[in-house]
C-alpha cells in the first residue's frame, strides 16, 4: 500500500481526517463540491462548543464530553484566542414548573467557534505537507478501481478525478448520492437556519453571556473574517435538504430570542437590535444542512459492503455485517461537529492507518460502528410494515 487516501468533503469531518492521516505519514487527495474548504455546513458563522447535558451519561454526551476537550487542544495548539474562537460563559434556561416563564437552569463555561477557522488551521497546518485540496468538482460515485485495490472518485461524466488505495466518505447527507445505492446507512438530512447581524458597537467591550433556550443567542463574536457578530440559532428541520433561506426560519428565532428576553434584560436589549437590523436591510441569514443517523450517533469506520445488504435477516448481528476493504466514512455528525470532528477523525486516522491502539472505549467504538447502521434500517422498515 502507498499510504494514499481520498478524502470526499472538506469540512470539519473531512479535513479532521485527512489532517489525522497526514500526522500519520499519509498522503491525501480531498475533493469538494464548493469553491474553498468549508463551504458546506462548516460554513456556519459562529457554532457553540459545549458539553451535552443528559440526565444519566449516554454513548453521544460521553462522546461529546472526550471530543470537547479534544477540540479545544487543536483550537489551543492551532489558532490564537480571538481569531475565530473565544471564551465565553453560557446561561441556559429552561421553563419553570407552572410552563408560564423561563428560569435558568445552569451556568457554564464554553467557547464560540468558527468552524471554518478551524478548517483553516488544519489546512495550514498541513501546508507543504501531502495534503491536496481540489475543490469546485462535483464526485458523483465513489468506487472500485478497475484492478480492485483502489477506490476512485468519478465525476458526472464517468470520468476518474482521483483515486488511492483507501476512500473515506465525509460529505454528510451528500454522501447519499454517491455510495451504491444498496448501502444503506439511513442518513436523513437535518437543516437549521441561523439569524444574525453586526453585533452592536456600544456592547462589543462588554463581557456578556451566551443565553441558551431553544437554540443559542451569541453575543458579540469576533469571526475569522475579523467582524464581530451576533446570532441566533438555529432552527432544526428534519428532511429538509434545501439551503434556502426562509423568513419563516428567522421569525422562529425571533421568537425563540423574545421567550428568552422574558427572563433576561440582554436577551430584550438583542431583540431590539435584532428589530432595529430586521428594518434597515443588516439582518442576516445563513442556512447549513446537516446529517443525522436513525440512532443520531456519528458514524464512523468501515463501511458496509454493499453488495452484502441482501444477505441480512432479522436475525443478523453486528458482526454479520461485511465491510468494504478500503472504504470508510465519517459521517452523521449532526450539530455537534465542533464537539466530535477532531476526536472521530482522529479515531479515523488511526483506524486506516492499522493502529490497534484504543483511543475510544470499546463500548463507543461499538456504538458508531457503521455496520449498525444497514441493520437499524432494515428494522425500522419491519416496524413500519407492522
Amino acid at each position: 500500500m502507498n499510504r494514499h487516501a481520498l478524502v470526499i468533503g472538506a469540512g470539519l469531518a473531512g479535513i479532521a481526517v485527512g489532517f489525522g492521516l497526514v500526522q500519520r505519514g499519509w498522503r491525501v487527495t480531498v475533493i469538494d463540491l464548493g469553491h474553498g474548504p468549508a463551504a458546506g455546513a462548516s460554513a456556519l458563522p459562529v457554532g457553540m462548543l459545549s458539553p451535552l447535558h443528559t440526565r444519566h451519561p449516554t454513548p453521544m454526551s460521553r462522546l461529546c464530553e472526550l471530543g470537547l476537550q479534544a477540540t479545544l487542544t487543536h483550537l489551543q495548539r492551532l489558532l490564537p484566542e480571538g481569531q475565530g474562537w473565544q471564551p465565553i460563559d453560557v446561561r441556559s434556561f429552561q421553563m419553570n414548573n407552572s410552563h408560564s416563564a423561563l428560569a435558568l437552569e445552569h451556568e457554564e463555561h464554553g467557547h464560540l467557534v468558527s468552524p471554518s477557522a478551524l478548517v483553516q488551521a488544519w489546512l495550514q497546518a498541513c501546508k507543504g505537507s501531502q495534503l491536496t485540496l481540489m475543490t469546485g468538482r462535483t464526485v458523483s460515485s465513489v468506487r472500485p478501481a478497475v484492478d480492485a485495490h483502489q477506490w476512485c472518485a468519478v465525476d458526472q461524466d464517468n470520468h476518474i478525478i482521483a483515486q488511492a488505495d483507501v476512500a473515506v466518505v465525509c460529505n454528510a447527507f451528500a454522501a447519499t448520492r454517491l455510495l451504491p445505492a444498496h448501502m444503506t446507512l439511513g442518513l436523513t438530512a437535518v437543516a437549521g437556519q441561523m439569524t444574525y447581524g453586526p453585533a452592536d458597537p456600544h456592547a462589543t467591550s462588554c463581557k456578556q453571556p451566551a443565553l441558551r433556550h431553544k437554540g443559542v443567542y451569541a453575543p458579540n463574536f469576533q469571526t475569522n473574517r475579523t467582524e464581530t457578530i451576533w446570532s441566533m440559532g438555529a432552527t432544526y428541520h428534519r428532511g429538509i435538504s434545501s439551503p434556502t433561506p426562509d423568513p419563516r426560519d428567522d421569525d422562529a428565532n425571533r421568537a425563540s430570542l423574545a421567550q428568552l428576553a422574558t427572563s433576561s434584560p440582554q436577551a430584550m436589549s438583542a431583540l431590539t437590535l435584532f428589530d432595529k437590523q430586521a428594518a434597515s436591510g443588516e439582518l442576516r441569514s445563513w442556512v447549513g444542512v446537516r446529517c443525522a443517523s436513525i440512532d443520531r450517533l456519528p458514524i464512523c469506520g468501515s463501511l458496509p459492503d454493499a453488495s452484502s445488504m441482501a444477505t441480512l435477516t432479522d436475525s443478523s448481528k453486528r458482526d454479520n455485517v461485511a465491510t468494504a476493504p478500503g472504504l470508510f466514512g465519517l459521517l452523521a455528525l449532526g450539530s455537534r461537529g465542533l464537539s466530535l470532528a477532531p476526536l472521530l477523525g482522529e479515531v479515523l486516522a488511526a483506524q486506516i492507518d492499522g493502529d490497534t491502539a484504543t483511543l475510544l472505549p470499546p463500548d463507543l467504538l461499538r456504538a458508531i460502528d457503521p455496520r449498525r447502521a444497514p441493520l437499524q434500517v432494515m428494522r425500522q422498515a419491519r416496524r413500519q410494515q407492522c
